[in-house]
């Protein structure tokens, strides 16, 4: 039966498109990892690839063990991740992409004088989810709309998490100078009507969804956004085009991009930054939860 080095060396060699490169990624030598594979395929009686001077391509056979075999590590990873997670001086934490939350993220571990060992990763809400059901982050962050919160709350409900409203704050855009809204006190969502949009996430619970499910109007104009998850895209998008980007006011530590400008979308629709956990939680996760909570009642003062 194949094993998991070999199913590693066979992941690495797709991905690489070549043996040789597959062999420095692997730290091994390029005649073993041709053995590698070439007993896989023996093993299994299919071709896995099909060799040219340009490299190696997967076969229709080799894509679909390609699948497999990547769920196979992915879920090893998990296993080794649960053990690791539970480990006090450890702390995986997944969220919507925040200016606040890395800022947070970042005084906590000064807080604790450096003694943590953080994992940091912004992504799409319903991946954060799936990290903290699936043990690969211990929390996780999301920015929710109201019209969003009893689908949200059923759904985390259903997997067995948990969550904690930290903060509540309104929906804005974000233009360049360049934008026709540019200037503007404030927006409708009728305003929003042609707009470009440049957003990070695109899935049942993101802000676009919330938007167009109070007015519909508005899904031809999110249908094309631009979609990304880099923050220096989103930056450069904004101030050399004429786009806007949906947000909220950071909530915690840093002020607004001096070179753009945030404008409050009126009716206020409500935005919650939501903590996703699962029912027992680590001592670090909950000494991080209590520092944001803290977070909470200086900004409440204030």
């Amino acid at each position: 039966m194949y094993g998991n080095k070999q199913l590693q060396y066979f992941v690495a060699c797709v991905e690489e498109g070549s043996f040789s490169r597959a062999a420095e990624a692997q730290y091994t030598t390029q005649p073993n990892i041709s053995r590698v594979i070439k007993l896989l395929e023996q093993e299994l009686g299919i071709e896995l690839f099909t060799r040219n001077a340009h490299g190696i391509t997967p076969t229709a056979e080799g894509r679909a063990l390609y699948r497999y075999a990547s769920e196979i590590i992915q879920r090893e990873k998990m296993i080794a991740n649960l053990a690791e997670s539970r480990s006090e001086d450890h702390l995986r934490l997944s969220f919507n992409q925040s200016r606040s939350i890395a800022k947070a993220v970042l005084d906590f571990h000064s807080v604790r004088d450096k003694k943590i060992h953080i994992h940091a990763f912004e992504k799409m809400t319903e991946l954060v989810i799936r990290d903290v059901e699936q043990f690969q982050s211990d929390l996780g962050f999301v920015f929710v709309m109201d019209i969003k919160m009893p689908a949200f709350a059923y759904h985390l409900e259903r997997k067995g998490l948990e969550y904690e409203i930290l903060f509540q704050t309104d929906a804005q855009i974000s233009v360049g100078g360049n934008n026709p809204l540019s200037g503007r006190k404030q927006v409708s969502l009728k305003d929003l009507q042609g707009m470009r949009f440049v957003q990070f996430d695109d899935d049942y619970f993101s802000f676009q969804n919330g938007i167009c499910t109070i007015e519909p109007s508005l899904k031809p104009a999110f249908h094309k956004a631009l979609m990304t998850n880099s923050t220096s895209i989103t930056i450069t998008m904004l101030n050399s085009g004429d786009f806007c980007n949906l947000c909220i006011l950071p909530f915690y530590g840093v002020e607004p991009y001096g070179e753009l400008s945030m404008i409050p979308i009126r009716p206020a629709l409500t935005v919650n930054v939501v903590c996703i956990h699962r029912p027992e939680m680590t001592n670090e996760m909950k000494t991080f939860l209590e520092y944001l909570n803290s977070l909470k009642s200086m900004k409440e003062q204030q």
